[in-house]
């Protein structure tokens, strides 16, 4: 009696380590170097390490190979920094949401372009048909031609994409790190704010030292500028904005109408 209570107890912890849905990501670098992320979503997973899923927090571990992927948080908008990085990650379920979509940091590190990104075939669920993976910040989805050269690419459409670049670069410590997002969505819009018809226009474009932004019907409220990595560079209450302290490159800016719910993101250059 007594043994067949310590099988019992000895498989019964393993029951914890399920999870609703998961697939691999697989990386390969033009050298052949090869990774692996785990990635998923559970209704018991939280934003942090799910130890009850084997996660586990390599955020201080060096980058001593010539590529090395890891993932971090998953949110809406911009996020940087994580506060853990990981191998394997499980979000919480989210289906039939007005929110969203949820995504999920990738952190590149890449000696040997270009880059290819390879998923298991496992995207036939009505909370995972529309999962996707781009190399846009979450921002610059609605402003982005769907399965163009950077993407958004829908993963049940194929089974690998290649990057011959990354746009956006992090920094952590004294390393360089490229990034990647992807969201495990049940819809085809990937509008984190829908474009309403009234979608501001912006000129000129490229500016020197100000910004026009011309509304439409809606007032103009506030306007954010970021730079190409997520960081907030400039805030304004004025229209035109003033620009002449930024640096020569390309921005996102973020413009807020007031009396609406929504904001619009478009790219420009000085």
């Amino acid at each position: 009696m007594k043994q067949i209570f310590l099988i019992v107890m000895l498989f019964t912890p393993l029951t914890f380590w399920g999870q609703e849905f998961s697939f691999s990501m697989y990386f390969e670098d033009a050298a052949g170097n090869r990774d692996t992320l785990v990635l998923g979503y559970d209704p018991t997973a939280k934003n942090d390490i799910n130890l009850q899923f084997g996660e586990e927090n390599i955020l201080y571990e060096p980058y001593t190979k010539d590529l090395d992927v890891r993932t971090g948080s998953f949110f809406i908008g911009y996020s940087w920094p994580d506060s853990f990085l990981t191998k394997k990650h499980f979000m919480p379920k989210v289906c039939n949401t007005k929110l969203g979509p949820f995504a999920g940091n990738i952190y590149v590190y890449c000696k040997h372009f270009p880059l290819r990104v390879s998923w298991d075939p496992v995207f036939d669920d009505d909370c995972n048909r529309y999962s996707f993976i781009a190399d846009w910040g979450p921002d610059s989805w609605f402003d982005c031609m769907v399965n163009g050269d950077q993407g958004p690419f829908f993963m049940k459409d194929s089974a690998s994409v290649t990057f011959s670049y990354l746009n956006r670069t992090v920094q952590y410590g004294n390393v360089n790190l490229n990034m990647l997002y992807y969201s495990i969505w049940y819809s085809p819009d990937l509008g984190t704010r829908k474009i309403a018809p009234e979608k501001p226009l912006i000129y000129p474009n490229p500016a020197k030292d100000i910004l026009y932004v011309q509304t439409g019907v809606g007032e103009f409220e506030s306007a954010q500028i970021r730079d190409l990595t997520g960081r907030i560079v400039l805030t304004s209450s004025h229209n035109p904005v003033q620009i002449s302290t930024l640096r020569k490159g390309a921005y996102l800016l973020e413009v807020k109408i007031k009396g609406s719910p929504d904001s619009f993101v478009q790219k420009f250059y000085k």
